[in-house]
């Protein structure tokens, strides 16, 4: 948390799903790792979410959370 939280990570059995407080059409996501869930029930701090499901992802997965990151600045 920086101010409001940026990044909710729930931990499942095989993978890491993280709500990210960025809107959606705000994030570059080339890699298409994001999912809108914005009009869907969910548990976490804002309407973006991703899955890290192997370790070969995390580079992709932490320039999405430093994107959150920055609009808290």
């Amino acid at each position: 948390k920086h101010g409001r939280n940026f990044c909710e990570i729930k931990i499942q059995q095989r993978a890491l799903k993280m709500y990210l407080n960025i809107p959606f059409e705000d994030l570059n996501d080339p890699s298409g790792m994001a999912k809108n869930v914005a009009h869907k029930g969910h548990h976490g701090t804002g309407d973006v979410e991703v899955r890290l499901e192997s370790i070969d992802q995390i580079d992709t997965v932490i320039k999405l959370i430093e994107q959150a990151y920055q609009q808290t600045l």
